[in-house]
């Protein structure tokens, strides 16, 4: 967990100090690496991946692997970032069956660095 998902709650709102505290809304961005294992993952799991991250509003990239997983990154807020890290994990594409999950590399991020959320080939 990065010090900016520690300082936030939930909702996505940090205490913050000045001469007087005070609870002002904060969007805390994070970048994390995907890497997914799936029966059937082939059938149309990128492109159901990107439809999910588009929906979170989420910036990067999927793509198939020779070895037959799917890998990505996504950034983006960190609340969205960890709603898709939960769809990769345990929903995915209608016809997949998620065998393993793993995520790498989280990090907070003053920007995105990707346009929008892209399928590689």
């Amino acid at each position: 967990m990065h010090s900016c998902t520690k300082a936030c709650n939930a909702a996505g709102c940090c205490i913050l100090s000045a001469s007087l505290l005070w609870l002002a809304k904060y969007t805390c961005m994070s970048t994390e690496r995907c890497c997914v294992r799936a029966h059937a993952a082939a059938v149309f799991f990128r492109k159901h991946t990107q439809a999910m991250a588009q929906q979170l509003h989420l910036h990067g990239w999927v793509m198939n692997t020779p070895q037959g997983s799917v890998v990505g990154e996504m950034q983006g807020d960190s609340v969205q970032v960890e709603e898709m890290k939960h769809w990769l994990s345990k929903v995915g594409s209608p016809k997949s069956s998620i065998e393993r999950a793993v995520f790498t590399e989280e990090r907070p991020i003053e920007a995105c660095t990707f346009q929008d959320f892209e399928v590689r080939r």
